[in-house]
């Protein structure tokens, strides 16, 4: 963990310099571990924390949601419970603080999962479809709800709504894969279509989101500010979705590293 401190107070200014508001629905990508400590918090409360400030600063009207995803369901087929099902642990502790809460709202494709609290929890989460970036998914819905993506002690490595953006323009190494493992609510089977965008096993290459922060920087739609050892930024969904679009209009794998090596004799080119 990073060796410096920060207040509530440092937090509360952080948000407000990034453009965070009262009554906004925002989506959570943090590693607190590169933040630092909460001053006055024991280090196992400082995610209970965080989220309560958040929710707080967000006050009555709204919304705070993260990734929730449960990879074990895509890995080794084990089915996935909204209730029960844990977070991957990749995605961190105030993740899965989140979605653990009573209150939590949590969407039903396992493997782009959303959890969320707040005045629009339930619309976000209760579309009631099993598409991960389908209409009505949890990240359509966030999306037209005109979400803010808030970055908590990492950069944009972690923006998940790319996987959205690159569903849009129907990037030509991600197929949509259709899954026969169980969804569940508390026990109860879920009839639900699991339908979720993956790319290729033989399309090598890697994401690379450095050159997107630095575009979005440049376009100076990107807030940033300090806190503690690490970074807190936030962008719009809105903006994100536009730059993005015109992104992958200059170069298709935009996303990616390097272009992969497509196979002949392989979809897309078979």
């Amino acid at each position: 963990m990073a060796s410096e401190q920060y207040t509530e107070a440092q937090l509360r200014a952080a948000l407000r310099r990034v453009g965070i508001e009262s009554g906004a629905t925002v989506v959570l990508h943090s590693s607190l571990f590169h933040l630092g400590k909460l001053a006055g918090a024991a280090l196992a409360d400082n995610a209970a924390r965080v989220v309560a400030i958040l929710c707080d600063h967000l006050g009555p009207d709204g919304t705070l949601a993260a990734p929730a995803s449960n990879w074990d369901y895509g890995r080794k087929r084990q089915p996935f419970d909204l209730r029960r099902s844990p977070v991957t642990k990749d995605l961190g502790v105030v993740s899965q603080y989140l979605a653990a809460l009573p209150e939590s709202r949590r969407s039903p494709n396992p493997i782009f999962s959303v959890a969320a609290v707040g005045a629009r929890a339930e619309v976000i989460c209760d579309g009631g479809t099993g598409s991960a970036m389908g209409p009505d998914s949890a990240w359509d819905r966030l999306c037209r709800l005109g979400a803010e993506n808030l970055f908590l002690g990492c950069d944009l490595t972690y923006l998940s709504f790319v996987r959205y953006i690159e569903h849009h323009c129907g990037v030509p190494y991600i197929y949509n894969k259709l899954f026969d493992v169980p969804v569940l609510d508390d026990g109860k089977a879920l009839d639900l279509t699991i339908v979720t965008p993956l790319r290729y096993a033989h399309c090598t290459g890697e994401h690379d989101i450095s050159r997107f922060e630095r575009r979005l920087r440049a376009q100076g739609v990107l807030r940033e500010a300090r806190l503690g050892g690490g970074p807190v930024m936030a962008v719009s969904m809105a903006d994100c979705l536009q730059e993005g679009i015109a992104a992958l209009k200059e170069d298709i794998h935009y996303f990616l590293s390097g272009p992969p090596a497509y196979l002949a004799d392989q979809v897309p080119l078979a």
